[in-house]
């Protein structure tokens, strides 16, 4: 193990030291009503003096949510719901969209429609998700007031492109009807510069290149909810969206050969090129109804489709002569989802409740693949899967609560392909079947102290583009597909510690996990119908293991006088071991980063009307390997910051920095002739890369 690893753990050790220290101190706290030592609930009260605008606004201010957030940003591809997802509720319930998610959900809703927080820690009853420790459940007020809300904002990344961007959105409620409709324009343009070096394999230099590397994602969102209470009983969510995306980008990459051969050139430039269009739309929903003595019935649907066209071309010149078109490379899919789930929750006793449910997700992707190599190929691939599920919750006692459920998934995806030159199309059919049971037992040993112990199985999802040929940019070539992938499991077994400060203080938490692994998803060779190795990709090997601790915490300096300062932090260190498909032998997880951490600091200076914050993060090196080559990715600190300040009751002035540390990165790569297991060493690569800063200006108010 190296001495990065090692110095990690002594670190968060000492700092989990200081949070526990200062938790002992006495000072003046902010009001949070904790009721119990699982529900903590944040009055409205409680934000006054941070004049928030939006739902995000307020959960920021609240101890323990950091990593929440981080999540959400970090977002999912998961198709179907499934009984896990975002741990943000709103009244109780998910939101019924996979575009229109949580995330965008929390700066839709004003601040001044929102009742009360809740804090969840732990397994309860009656929830839309299973928790995977805490969960925020926001409740909002049964009428909202009439407003609108907007921001201005100017983004720019470092040596690339500058934008203009924009938010809107109104709120309104009649009688029995809340209503809210916008319309955002978001756009992330990055920049980067990539030095590579390559030498022979006896160290004297090949080729050098570099690449200045500009991209720009561009959004234009049109979005609706409508809420109605169609009765004391019963009441309906309504929401969609339609949003036209644009990515485009240009690579510019120049080389320079020492000892070029005859008839190659001394210097030459690819000019890469992408442009992408994309339109999406979404229409979603979810119906309640409360009966008498039978429960309450869920019922949630969904109906979304995309439709993606992609260009990408290649233009090349040598020895400063004229460019010439040297690749295309033509894309295009439609992909839908249908999803609808039904669940029945029933409270059978004081101590007992039961829910059962069915869910039903129907995909579908087509997709259209055009190169200068071949004439048109299409793939159409369908996917239907339907999972049951039963949860029963037992109330042990008042401090002990035990969660079992158990889920079965069966599944079918179907690949049909249509190759140029091929008259009959190929067809595969898949079908699988996996049981997912799930123990999770909750003790409060106090109103401060919380053990939790969760047993499960899960089962990965297969990623629809992996049955189609995708072309690599970096490597230049299409990537070989596996038809015969098969789903990841995992038993999963984790034990939790976590510890509530006294007088919203913060938190702190430590857990330990243990995966076994079948079916693991990496990196396989892959051989042609003569048994001759034709390259590699993503496949499965039989067994793999994962284990590791995570640490969380976050802390109220209160003890030394600044009650609107809180710094949180997360650590997790992980390891684990699988064969290696190549050398048959004990090896790493292909990409795992085996320890990373961060650290945020935020501020309020409440009288003076400003606030600021900085997160800073920094991850391990990874490694991983392709049949010709192995390598090794290992990145420096990067993070971000903010500055607010409050211009009146109304307007606010934010200033943000991302990649401010500039995202730096070094890989070295050991490339083969053949595989690497057989075949000598043909060049050793050194590759370095500086992403620019972004800085985006915005101005936010409300009416």
């Amino acid at each position: 193990m190296s001495s990065n690893i090692r110095v990690h753990p002594i670190k968060i050790l000492l700092w989990c030291s200081v949070i526990g220290a200062s938790s002992l101190l006495p000072f003046n706290a902010m009001a949070a009503d904790t009721s119990n030592g699982v529900v903590t609930k944040y009055q409205v009260d409680y934000f006054t003096k941070f004049t928030p605008q939006t739902l995000l606004d307020m959960i920021e201010k609240i101890p323990g949510t950091t990593s929440i957030l981080n999540g959400i940003n970090n977002g999912g591809g998961n198709r179907g719901f499934g009984s896990t997802g975002d741990q943000i509720l709103i009244n109780g319930k998910r939101v019924a969209g996979k575009n229109n998610s949580i995330g965008d959900e929390l700066n839709r809703i004003q601040a001044k429609n929102v009742d009360h927080i809740q804090l969840i820690r732990g397994t309860v009853e009656g929830l839309d998700v299973r928790s995977d420790g805490l969960i925020i459940n926001v409740i909002l007020k049964d009428s909202q007031d009439s407003s609108t809300l907007w921001e201005l904002t100017y983004r720019k990344s470092e040596k690339y492109k500058q934008k203009l961007l924009g938010l809107i959105s109104h709120s309104g409620t009649t009688e029995h009807v809340k209503y809210t409709f916008g319309f955002e324009r978001g756009s992330y343009p990055n920049a980067a510069v990539y030095s590579e070096v390559f030498t022979n394999s006896d160290n004297s230099l090949n080729h050098t290149r570099q690449e200045v590397a500009g991209r720009a994602f561009t959004s234009n969102l049109l979005n609706g909810k409508v809420d109605i209470d169609i009765s004391d009983k019963t009441s309906l969510r309504l929401n969609g969206l339609y949003d036209w995306q644009d990515f485009s980008g240009d690579f510019i990459k120049s080389f320079h050969y020492a000892e070029p051969a005859i008839n190659e050139p001394t210097d030459a430039t690819d000019a890469l090129f992408i442009d992408n269009v994309k339109d999406v739309w979404e229409f979603g929903g979810d119906l309640t109804h409360q009966f008498d003595t039978a429960g309450t019935l869920k019922l949630l649907f969904i109906a979304n489709n995309q439709d993606f066209d992609g260009n990408l071309w290649i233009d090349r010149n040598e020895d400063a002569g004229e460019f010439s078109r040297n690749f295309t490379f033509l894309r295009s899919f439609q992909q839908s989802e249908n999803i609808i789930r039904s669940t029945l929750n029933n409270k059978l006793s004081e101590r007992h409740s039961l829910e059962t449910g069915v869910e039903l997700a129907i995909n579908e992707r087509n997709s259209v693949l055009v190169t200068e190599q071949s004439s048109t190929d299409s793939h159409d691939i369908k996917e239907r899967r339907v999972e049951a599920f039963i949860t029963h919750n037992f109330a042990i006692s008042d401090k002990i609560n035990l969660q079992s459920s158990l889920n079965n998934e069966w599944s079918t995806i179907k690949v049909t392909s249509h190759f140029a030159n091929v008259t009959t199309p190929a067809t595969i059919e898949r079908s699988f079947s996996y049981p997912k049971p799930r123990v999770n037992l909750r003790y409060d040993y106090s109103d401060k102290d919380q053990f939790r112990v969760n047993l499960e199985r899960s089962v990965s999802q297969l990623y629809l583009g992996d049955f189609v040929p995708n072309y690599n940019e970096e490597e230049k070539r299409i990537e070989l597909t596996n038809s015969q992938l098969r789903p990841e499991k995992r038993w999963k077994l984790a034990t939790t510690y976590q510890r509530q400060f006294e007088q919203d203080r913060g938190s702190i938490s430590a857990t330990l996990y243990y995966h076994r692994i079948e079916d693991y998803l990496t990196e396989i060779p892959f051989y042609d119908a003569q048994s001759v190795l034709a390259g590699s990709g993503r496949g499965n090997v039989d067994d793999a293991s994962e284990y590791g601790i995570k640490l969380d915490g976050s802390l109220r300096l209160s003890a030394i006088g600044l009650d609107d300062t809180i710094i949180s932090g997360d650590y997790t260190y992980r390891d684990g071991d699988t064969i290696n498909p190549f050398t048959k032998r004990s090896k790493y997880l292909n990409f795992q980063v085996q320890n990373f951490w961060s650290a945020t600091l935020k501020h309020d200076e409440v009288d003076l009307g400003f606030a600021f914050g900085v997160t800073l993060r920094r991850q391990s090196a990874e490694r991983y390997n392709r049949y010709d080559y192995q390598a090794r990715y290992t990145s420096g600190i990067n993070g971000e910051a903010f500055m607010e300040y409050k211009i009146n009751s109304t307007l606010k002035l934010r200033f943000d920095v991302e990649n401010m540390l500039q995202s730096k990165g070094h890989r070295t790569t050991v490339r083969h002739e053949g595989l690497y297991t057989q075949t000598p060493i043909s060049r050793y690569e050194d590759r370095r890369t500086v992403r620019s800063r972004r800085y985006s200006l915005s101005l936010k108010g409300q009416f």
